[in-house]
């Protein structure tokens, strides 16, 4: 375990430690997860995250806000990206730390505009989290129409194809060693009976991140995954589930509750941080030292393996 000064003032443990294989990190202040922040220059870390109106992509944007970071938040629903900034706004230092970007995440002309705009604006993209998704009603595959297979694979997996697809070579040609997290689930670790369509569109999600970890890796810049499992968000809220299948999910978590999207966001910050930059990790494909290809379950442990 990392141990912590002695003249050092006590620290919340209980939300600020990440524990990986053995490892035991902390992450107290600004300087641990952004250690080269200035908010008065221009190497501030951006980070873009997409699906960032709601749920997941909300709790993650006000995570990095209250971390420092610069934000960039993207959805394609301009309404509810009115509200995420009227919530977001008092975690702001400066009008210039937080910008929305109304767009089709899953369009490449939309894609391409929005990080143009968002180096145009902060000169820079060090953090992407490629967020976006969607999920669907219950259904057998037998019963599944082509359409909601179609947009499953769509969004979910086309999404982050297209966000490291344009933001990478903005980071390759600064020279920044930054840093992808994508959003996959359980669904992407084990398939889920009624839900196969959106199950496919996240193991998808996870062989995305693994092959761009081994692509990017020798720019230095690291891809990785997180899988959460049941989160109060408006797509476990929304309708994709009645009241009786929630509960059949929740009866499955020993944790006994369904994760906060704080929960999910205190895992992006870990691994968007230099915390993240040189530690083992359970699940990898090749990549055995550095902290990238990695798959992160934040599911209350839902899945055991």
């Amino acid at each position: 375990m990392i141990q912590l000064p002695e003249n050092s003032p006590p620290v919340d443990l209980s939300t600020n430690v990440i524990a990986a294989e053995g490892i035991t990190r902390y992450c107290k202040t600004t300087r641990r997860v952004f250690p080269d922040l200035n908010f008065t220059d221009t190497y501030s870390k951006v980070a873009i995250i997409t699906g960032g109106a709601q749920g997941i992509g909300l709790g993650t944007a006000t995570r990095f806000l209250q971390e420092g970071a610069t934000v960039v938040i993207v959805d394609i629903n301009g309404a509810q990206l009115s509200q995420a900034v009227n919530t977001l706004k008092p975690y702001t230092t400066s009008s210039s730390q937080l910008h929305s970007i109304a767009a089709d995440t899953a369009n490449e002309k939309t894609v391409k505009a929005f990080v143009d705009e968002t180096i145009n604006k902060y000169g820079r993209i060090d953090i992407g989290i490629l967020n976006s998704g969607v999920s669907h009603a219950p259904m057998t595959i037998m019963d599944t129409p082509e359409d909601v297979w179609d947009r499953q694979m769509h969004i979910n997996a086309r999404s982050p194809y297209l966000g490291i697809r344009y933001i990478a070579p903005t980071m390759i040609k600064a020279g920044i060693k930054g840093s992808f997290v994508l959003t996959s689930s359980v669904g992407g670790l084990q398939g889920k009976p009624y839900i196969g369509p959106y199950c496919a569109s996240k193991w998808a999600v996870r062989c995305i991140a693994v092959t761009a970890a081994q692509e990017l890796g020798p720019h230095g810049i690291r891809v990785n995954c997180v899988c959460p499992g049941g989160t109060q968000t408006p797509m476990l809220e929304g309708g994709s589930f009645d009241e009786e299948t929630k509960k059949k999910i929740l009866s499955e978590v020993p944790l006994g509750y369904f994760a906060d999207p704080s929960e999910i966001a205190a895992a992006m910050a870990f691994l968007s941080s230099d915390d993240a930059s040189y530690v083992r990790y359970e699940i990898f494909s090749r990549s055995r030292l550095m902290f990238s290809g990695a798959t992160l379950k934040v599911d209350g442990a839902h899945i055991y393996y």
